[in-house]
């Protein structure tokens, strides 16, 4: 499940949810 969100994130979610920071973080 993160690693999904993760990369969803990173692509169009980055704008729009803080995910991609923690994605980015821990990558």
């Amino acid at each position: 499940m993160v690693g999904k969100k993760r990369k969803l994130g990173k692509v169009t979610n980055a704008k729009k949810i803080p995910t991609c920071t923690i994605g980015e973080r821990k990558d």
